[in-house]
């Protein structure tokens, strides 16, 4: 069965008779302009130019309109954003403080540190490490590059001792017991 006609009105079937010749009309001027862009790139160069020529104003209205529309929805997922880039800025925050709380912890011990050093080279010589004496003991041990070695005390008279010691590999505690 056949469709529906528009209706028994000759202007409904006027238009949808020109409606049709529009069409083909259309289809064949595509047709032409995509066989002269193939066999003559030159000559349809000009007729790219004049159609966009005519529909510049077309065109550039509607181009501001998606520009606008963009800008809209750029300016809505910045605002949402906004909650994450504060989040992040927190987070930075709380990291640069936990640095300042270090480097202010570290800078206290190296003022400690240099007091100290200050306090050690403002004493006699046979309190600092490394330099002999006529006392019975010398102190020996840490380094500056790791001032929290342990520092071992030793006597030179039991130095013979130590040497047998570490000849016969024995504990230190049982060659002075001895000595």
């Amino acid at each position: 069965m056949a469709p529906p006609r528009p209706g028994w009105s000759r202007r409904a079937q006027y238009g949808l008779f020109f409606s049709f010749i529009a069409l083909v009309a259309g289809i064949i001027v595509g047709l032409i302009l995509l066989a002269i862009s193939l066999l003559a790139p030159d000559r349809f160069a000009s007729l790219r130019g004049a159609a966009l020529d005519a529909t510049a104003p077309i065109t550039s209205g509607l181009n501001e309109v998606s520009e606008t529309a963009g800008g809209l929805v750029g300016g809505a997922g910045n605002y949402w954003d906004a909650a994450r880039q504060n989040g992040k800025l927190k987070q930075e925050r709380d990291a640069m403080r936990q640095q300042l709380v270090l480097a202010r912890t570290i800078l206290q011990e190296n003022q400690q540190l240099k007091a100290t050093l200050r306090l050690r080279e403002r004493s006699p010589g046979w309190l600092q490490p490394g330099v002999s004496s006529d006392l019975p003991s010398a102190v020996s041990g840490g380094s500056p590059s790791c001032p929290r070695e342990a520092a071992t005390v030793s006597r030179p008279a039991c130095r013979s001792a130590q040497r047998r010691a570490s000849s016969a590999r024995l504990p230190m505690s049982a060659v002075w017991r001895h000595a």
